[in-house]
């Protein structure tokens, strides 16, 4: 069987050899908005957060970015009370003793989105499927995809935490799987909630403080 996700993102290495990151930034910012962007002199919130993407190259976005590298973040702040625990840190997927591990866990990359596995029931783990999932993603960077530099340098690994339980809607069944809270001048605004049903579609939507639903996305395509 052809791998086309392989030759895809192979694609988009060797096009980074060639098209610089403004370049296609500012291509793929009209497609999407339908106007061209001034990153020398940003005004709209899309203008201001893809000239970063451009132009800033702080090592600690990086940090942030990093699953593993943001929990030394955080710990130093807050404390380790805000952390969910961590079951353990491993270079390659096949480190893994899943027989060790607790019937409930959390397996994800350090490095990227979408890598994560949630397991309910160990029991009912298919561990190749997952195993060969983590493998994959261990494979990839994630600047390649859209040239989010912050990316670029994570060092790649698998963190297991353990397991915590989700809000699940009582009429729906449909589960809250993430939260993000997006902040202008250090003011919480908007909340992204990402939800899932129980067909397992993932969806996300879009609130002010108020939890006002609102009429736009975060594009993640």
């Amino acid at each position: 069987m052809i791998n086309y996700d392989y030759f895809e993102y192979q694609a988009k290495v060797i096009r980074t050899k060639f098209v610089s990151d403004k370049k296609y930034l500012t291509k793929r910012f009209m497609c999407k908005l339908g106007y061209a962007p001034d990153f020398g002199a940003p005004k709209s919130f899309n203008e201001k957060v893809t000239a970063r993407m451009i132009y800033e190259r702080s090592p600690l976005l990086t940090k942030l970015a990093d699953k593993c590298a943001v929990r030394d973040l955080i710990s130093a702040k807050v404390g380790n009370d805000y952390l969910v625990p961590l079951l353990g840190v491993y270079a390659c997927a096949d480190e893994i003793d899943f027989e060790q591990l607790p019937n409930q866990f959390v397996l994800k990359c350090t490095h990227d989105s979408g890598s994560a596995k949630i397991c309910r029931d160990k029991s009912k783990l298919d561990v190749t499927t997952a195993k060969a999932k983590i493998k994959d993603h261990m494979k990839k960077n994630m600047y390649f995809r859209k040239r989010e530099w912050h990316y670029k340098d994570i060092c790649p690994k698998i963190l297991i935490e353990q397991y915590v339980e989700l809000y699940v809607d009582p009429v729906s069944k449909s589960t809250i799987t993430t939260c993000r809270v997006h902040c202008f001048e250090g003011r919480p605004e908007y909340l992204e909630i990402d939800v899932q049903d129980t067909q397992g579609n993932d969806y996300s939507n879009m609130y002010d403080t108020e939890w006002n639903l609102q009429p736009f996305r975060v594009d993640l395509k």
